[in-house]
């Protein structure tokens, strides 16, 4: 079976506990995909700085927003198709 084009990932909850250590073994496969992304808050921009910092040096783009604001979430999303949203 042919493996899906996988460019694109957006990655929402990507710095807690379970979802960092989802986001590290994306981030060890990044080469199967052309960009990779996190959505996060502000408040985790302010709290995990060190770790944004470290995400951004291994290429990962981050996108702070809000998930209660609809604007926010159609900005990350610009780029990304449905298919390859992670949650």
């Amino acid at each position: 079976m042919a493996q899906p084009n996988k460019e694109n990932l957006l990655i929402l909850g990507g710095t807690g506990y379970i979802g960092s250590y989802i986001l590290e073994q994306i981030v060890k496969a990044k080469n199967s995909f052309r960009n990779i992304a996190i959505f996060t808050s502000p408040r985790t921009a302010e709290t995990k700085s060190e770790l944004l910092d470290s995400l951004r040096a291994k290429e990962v783009g981050v996108i702070v927003g809000d998930v209660n604001k609809p604007e926010d979430l159609l900005k990350a999303f610009q780029g990304h198709s449905a298919d390859q949203l992670g949650f």
